[in-house]
């Protein structure tokens, strides 16, 4: 059986191919005998499968209206990342400068050890 190849030289199985193959699977016949009688490999079978399964197979995933979010939306969300990760730089040298102050002060004993 031709199949058509992308630009990757992988060969791009038609729907009707797949399950027609998935048909064989559900009739007994494991995925290496099918991949062995037609010549793929055993892994797309098994992929194939699970794809199925999940209802997937035969049909372009488009993003569900939960996974898109709006350009202004995730711009805003960009920016208070950028915010946040410069308050946490603030707040570590902060952090850092305080202990190198308390091990100071502790060295030259104008405070005691903290326990």
């Amino acid at each position: 059986m031709q199949f058509q190849v992308n630009a990757a030289g992988k060969r791009i199985f038609p729907s009707e191919f797949k399950q027609k193959i998935l048909e064989e699977l559900r009739a007994g016949a494991t995925a290496s005998q099918l991949g062995r009688q037609y010549g793929i490999a055993t892994q797309n079978v098994i992929q194939w499968k699970k794809l199925e399964q999940s209802a997937v197979l035969g049909k372009s995933h488009e993003p569900k209206a939960e996974e898109t979010v709006p350009l202004a939306e995730y711009k805003k969300a960009l920016e208070e990342i950028k915010n946040l990760r410069r308050s946490l730089v603030s707040a570590t040298l902060d952090r850092d400068i305080l202990k190198e102050a308390h091990d100071i002060a502790v060295k030259k004993k104008w405070i005691s050890p903290a326990k």
